[in-house]
C-alpha cells in the first residue's frame, strides 16, 4: 500500500511513517501554510496563494498514485478535495477546538467531505464526533527509549508559550519555584512568557528535543487542554515525571 501524508503537526507525520515502515510505502509531503501565525485579515488576503499551494501539492500527490492520502490539519483538507483518491483528514487540536462562526461551516464541510476522519487526542471527540460520528481516535506513535543518565536541567517547560496551552500557569509555576530555590536550573522550549524566568531552548530535531527532556528532573507540560500532548508522552517515554492537566476519564489505561 502507498500512503501520501500531506502537512505535519508536532512531527506526527514522520512518526506515523516510521511506525508503518514495514507495512506501507509512506511518503510525506510538506505544505506551506502562508500566514498561519497572522490574524484573519492576513489569512484572507493570502487565501488565493494558499489555494495555489494546495493545488500544487495535490498535483504532486496524484502523480505518486497513492492508495490513500492522509492530510494533517483541518484547513489543509482543501488538498483532499483535489487528490481524486480516498483521503483521511487528521484533526489535531486548535484546528477544530473552539471554532468561530466564520471557520466552523467550511471546516465542518471539509470533515464531512473526507473519506475518513481521525483525531489526535481523546478530548477532541466532543468537537469531532457530532460532525463525523464514524471518526476514530488515532494517538501518535511514541518510541520506547532508554532514559539518559545525566541531568542538565532541574525543570524543562516543554509546552509552547501560548494561551491555548495555558502558559500563564506554567509561568506562575516557574516563578514560584525560583522564589523557593533560586539555584534551580530551569529551561523552556519556547516563548516570551518564560524569557525572564528560564533559559530559552530553540526548537530542533525531535530526537534532540526528547534528549533534552530525558536530561531533566521534571517536565512541565500544558494546562489548558485536559489531554496528554506529544511532549508529555515523550517525556514519559524517557521516564521523566510530568506536571500537567489531564482528565483521567479520557484514558482507560
Amino acid at each position: 500500500m502507498r500512503v501520501v501524508q500531506i502537512g505535519d503537526v508536532a512531527s506526527v507525520a514522520p512518526a506515523l511513517a516510521l511506525a508503518l515502515h514495514d507495512r506501507a510505502d509512506v511518503i510525506c509531503l510538506p505544505l506551506t501554510q502562508r500566514g498561519a501565525r497572522h490574524g484573519g485579515a492576513v489569512k484572507v488576503a493570502l487565501g488565493p496563494l494558499r489555494l495555489i499551494d494546495a493545488a500544487r501539492v495535490a498535483r504532486i500527490a496524484r502523480s505518486m498514485h497513492p492508495d490513500i492520502v492522509h492530510v494533517h490539519w483541518v484547513p489543509n483538507g482543501v488538498v483532499g478535495l483535489m487528490v481524486r483518491t480516498p483521503w483521511v483528514l487528521h484533526v489535531h487540536g486548535s484546528d477544530i477546538r473552539g471554532l468561530g462562526p466564520l471557520r466552523r461551516y467550511p471546516f465542518h464541510l471539509l470533515m464531512r467531505a473526507a473519506t475518513r476522519v481521525v483525531y489526535a487526542t481523546p478530548d477532541l471527540a466532543r468537537w469531532v464526533l457530532p460532525v463525523r460520528p464514524d471518526a476514530d481516535y488515532l494517538p501518535a506513535p511514541i518510541d520506547e527509549r532508554t532514559s539518559s543518565p545525566g541531568r542538565e536541567w532541574d525543570v524543562v517547560v516543554a509546552s509552547r508559550a501560548a494561551a491555548s496551552k495555558g502558559s500563564a500557569v506554567a509561568a506562575a509555576t516557574v516563578e514560584r519555584l525560583l522564589r523557593e530555590d533560586p539555584r534551580l536550573r530551569i529551561a523552556a522550549v519556547d516563548g516570551p512568557d518564560f524569557s525572564s524566568l528560564a533559559v530559552r531552548l530553540p526548537f530542533g530535531a525531535k530526537e534532540a528535543f526528547v534528549e533534552r527532556l530525558a536530561r531533566s528532573r521534571v517536565v512541565v507540560g500544558q494546562f489548558r487542554v485536559p489531554a496528554l500532548g506529544i511532549s508529555e508522552l515523550e517525556a514519559m517515554s524517557v521516564a521523566r515525571p510530568v506536571v500537567t492537566n489531564v482528565d483521567l476519564s479520557l484514558y482507560p489505561d
